[in-house]
Formats: C-alpha cells, sequence, structure tokens
C-alpha cells in the first residue's frame, strides 16, 4: 500500500467541483472577479500526477526536477504560462516539501504573475468531483464549492458540446455525447460529490444550485464567501466586467465557453425545453429522477405514453452492447487516449 500523502495546512484552498457542464467556468470567472482571490484554467496536473508523487514524504532536488518535467509535460499546463526557473527556485526554497507544498507552489507562482501574490487562490476542473478526498487529504483546511445543475440542462449542454469519453479508476466508461451516457455520468458524479461532500462536513463542503447563481447571484456571492472565509465584494456580480480574468485559452473560450465574459444569462436555465426531444426527456428523467426528486428538480414526464416504456428499456438494453462496441472500436483506432479521468 502507498504512503499516505503528507498534507499542506497552511493555506485553504476553495475547490469548485461538479459534473460536466454545470456551471463550473462562469463559477471559476465569478471568484475570479473577487480582488482577493484567483483560479486558473482548468489544466488536471493535480490528479494526474497525485499517484507518482503525493506518496512521497519530501522531495530532493531531483525529485523537483522529475516533476518539473512531468508537469510541464501534461496536457495544457503550459497555458498557465509559468517561467520554469521560478518555478523550480521556489520549489527548491521549500524546507522538506512534500507533494501538496509543491502544488501550493505552482498556484502561488501563478498568483504572483497576475498580481495577487497575497490572494487566495482555488482551482476547478471537471474531475475533481471524482478526487474530493485526496484533495482533502494534501490540503486539511479546503473548502468544496459543489455547483449542480439541472440533469435536463446539463445533459443538453453536453450534447450540444459532444465531449469525449469519461473513463474512472474505478473501471466505469460514459460516453457523454448520448443521452444515456450523459446522464448515467451526471448521476455518478452528482451523486459522489454529494457523499463525499457529506461525509467531509459543512465546514469543508457547501453546495449551490446554478438556477439559484444565476437568479440571485448576490446571495450566493455572499453565502459563498461567508463559508469560505473572504469578505463579500460586489466585483462578483459582474464578470463580464472582468474577461480578462477568464484565464481560458483562445482555442477553447469558443467551442466551450462561448457565454463566458457576458452577462448571466437567465434565459440559458431552461433551454433544455428547445433542445430536448420528449424521447430524450424520458431517459434522462428516467436514469436521473430519483436524484432530481431529493434536489428539488421537478419532472417534465409525468407519464408516459402507450409503448414508451418498452421503447426506454429497448433503448437502455441497447447501450451496453453499444459500449462495448465503442470500446473495441477506440482500441483498435486509438481514440481520445488522454480522457482519463
Amino acid at each position: 500500500m502507498p504512503a499516505a500523502a503528507r498534507a499542506c495546512d497552511q493555506v485553504s484552498p476553495i475547490f469548485l467541483v461538479g459534473s460536466p457542464r454545470s456551471g463550473t467556468t462562469l463559477l471559476r470567472v465569478i471568484w475570479n472577479s473577487h480582488p482577493n482571490v484567483i483560479m486558473p484554467h482548468e489544466c488536471g496536473f493535480l490528479h494526474e500526477l497525485f499517484h507518482k508523487y503525493a506518496p512521497l514524504p519530501s522531495f530532493s532536488t531531483r525529485d523537483v526536477d522529475r516533476f518539473l518535467d512531468d508537469v510541464f509535460a501534461v496536457k495544457d499546463f503550459n497555458v498557465l504560462n509559468l517561467d520554469r526557473q521560478a518555478l523550480r527556485q521556489r520549489f527548491l526554497e521549500l524546507k522538506e516539501p512534500a507533494y501538496a507544498h509543491m502544488l501550493n507552489g505552482i498556484y502561488q507562482e501563478f498568483a504572483a504573475r497576475h498580481d495577487k501574490a497575497a490572494g487566495r487562490w482555488g482551482d476547478k476542473h471537471t474531475n475533481f468531483i471524482a478526487h474530493m478526498p485526496k484533495i482533502a487529504a494534501l490540503f486539511p483546511n479546503v473548502r468544496f464549492i459543489h455547483i449542480i445543475r439541472d440533469s435536463r440542462g446539463s445533459v443538453a449542454s453536453l450534447l450540444r458540446s459532444r465531449l469525449g469519453r469519461f473513463a474512472f479508476e474505478d473501471g466505469s466508461t460514459y460516453y457523454p455525447h448520448l443521452p444515456v451516457g450523459a446522464s448515467k455520468l451526471w448521476r455518478k458524479l452528482v451523486a459522489q460529490g454529494r457523499d463525499d461532500g457529506a461525509a467531509m462536513g459543512p465546514q469543508r463542503y457547501m453546495e449551490i444550485k446554478y438556477e439559484d447563481l444565476v437568479l440571485e447571484p448576490e446571495r450566493l456571492c455572499g453565502e459563498m464567501c461567508e463559508f469560505v472565509g473572504e469578505e463579500y465584494d460586489e466585483a462578483m456580480l459582474d464578470p463580464a466586467r472582468h474577461k480578462d480574468a477568464t484565464y481560458i485559452p483562445g482555442h477553447k473560450a469558443g467551442r466551450f465557453h462561448e457565454n463566458i465574459g457576458k452577462e448571466l444569462l437567465t434565459e440559458r436555465m431552461a433551454h433544455w425545453r428547445k433542445e430536448l426531444s420528449r424521447q430524450q426527456l424520458i431517459v434522462i428523467e428516467h436514469l436521473t429522477g430519483e436524484l432530481m426528486d431529493s434536489l428539488g428538480y421537478e419532472r417534465d414526464i409525468q407519464q408516459r405514453r402507450f409503448g414508451e416504456s418498452a421503447w426506454l428499456a429497448w433503448t437502455l438494453a441497447l447501450d451496453r452492447p453499444a459500449e462495448i462496441l465503442r470500446n473495441i472500436w477506440r482500441h483498435f483506432m486509438d481514440l481520445d487516449p488522454h480522457s482519463e479521468r
């Protein structure tokens, strides 16, 4: 069994978690509008290197150089535009650093490059919701904010975005470009986030709804600031004024985040009603309905018409064989090799 990770309890980072297309990027931009908080664009280095470096009790100079090689090789890490030598010097000045201290150094260096050197740092990634216990082990004083969106809105956005497969350490795989896969992904991640958050308690875990954030941003921002221990700042209410603080690379801004940097769009909340067919709604509400009920989301399909239950059963039965065929196809064609979560 690998050694437990050494923690860094000198900081209290803010981690934003949620299932894909649930408003995590919007939430990150809102927090970046706060004068004392900074969060980079997601690039996944924390969990991708966890198993290799978290067990090390302390980093030698050789470990520092190996770590730098690996972290700069992580996909999208270079969008942070960090200077390798400056980062190395910061690491070497640490006393007996462990993995958590190295991560803290990366975020502190990013903050320094954006004139928030004395500020609070945080991060968000679509994968963090599956790694909350690991993050809590690294940073015992962490604060998690879990943003939850109506499953129908999240699935509609996933279908539109056509993201690649999501594969997890437990062996489960999801294909969110299809209603069944997108619904199962939402159900898995929202339930896992709530379960892990409940185990951490209200001191470290907070839930908010995407719809509440859009409709009542002042109230939600005030509650979030109180939760993390920061002074509320009204700049958070106008992220459109702080477009430069999105830190989103240009090649990703148009495809996945076309509305970031604009005013909060209340009409987008129920846009799924125009985008999803009745058949898609039947699938989504069947797979996510119990969790929707517990979260207070009202179902749209109150009663199925003649034959729709049989059609639903056939659709769900076909999903497993289709998944097997997709995995075989990916194995031989080597598709999307970097999509593991």
